[in-house]
């Protein structure tokens, strides 16, 4: 089984395209769709064809990550990302907040994809 993957991504200009990952394929276009039928159509090797997995991760709160959660680690990494652009760093304080939500959005990512493999299994 090969996992098909669809990121997001923010081009300089503003612009959103989407990409999409399949083994060592990748194809970038306009919509998520496009990404998808482009990448079928490159076809695929061997088994890759047969059972797919595709992901397609949104960027919103969820049972997993709350609203609040995402607010404040995008308020921290903003912070972040700002401190070392004046030279200077985060807080002590503000340093620990942003490792613990980091560690939080991973576990949250490690429940999501086993919630997804328990509801594919059903």
């Amino acid at each position: 089984m090969a996992a098909l993957e669809i990121l997001q991504e923010i081009e300089q200009a503003g612009r959103t395209r989407y990409r999409a990952r399949w083994g060592n394929r990748q194809v970038a276009a306009e919509t998520p769709g496009q990404a998808l039928d482009a990448i079928y159509e490159m076809g695929g090797q061997g088994d890759e064809g047969r059972t797919t997995v595709i992901l397609l991760h949104r960027c919103g709160p969820d049972r997993f990550f709350s609203e609040r959660e995402q607010t404040r680690l995008g308020e921290l990494m903003s912070a972040f990302d700002d401190s070392h652009q004046g030279g200077a760093s985060l807080s002590a304080a503000e340093e620990t907040e942003l490792e613990a939500m980091v560690e939080a959005e991973l576990r949250a990512s490690a429940e999501r994809a086993a919630a997804l493999a328990a509801e594919s299994c059903r």
